[in-house]
């Protein structure tokens, strides 16, 4: 069964929290901590920071998110993960995802913009 989990930074600490999405009807967003069952758990996170969870680990056993940096293994220019409509991809739509011991995230857009610097199209 795939799992479906996303991250969001925290609007009370600026840390990512990861679990389930709420959306609120006043159009605010959430995450439901799924382990802390006694407290309901649900964090405001900041809608700009909400990433799936892609279903695929990177050469090193983590988790690659939408909005993460990842490197191919023969490129020097990273790429960030992007849902383009009907898959997630590298953001230059060229690349695939598909054999994920190939990449390598090194950081996440919100935390770590400077290492785009130079590698956006």
């Amino acid at each position: 069964m795939r799992v479906i989990r996303f991250r969001g930074k925290r609007l009370l600490d600026n840390k990512f929290v990861y679990g389930s999405l709420v959306q609120c009807l006043d159009g605010s967003v959430g995450i439901f901590n799924g382990d802390d069952f006694e407290h309901n758990k649900i964090s405001a996170v900041k809608k700009s920071t909400v990433g799936q969870f892609i279903g695929l680990h990177d050469k090193n056993g983590k988790e690659i998110y939408e909005g993460d940096i990842i490197r191919h293994k023969d490129m020097v220019k990273p790429y960030h993960v992007i849902y383009d409509g009907h898959q997630f991809t590298p953001n230059d739509g060229f690349r695939s995802l598909s054999y994920p011991k190939h990449w390598e995230v090194i950081g996440n857009i919100h935390d770590n913009p400077e290492l785009m610097k130079g590698g956006e199209q």
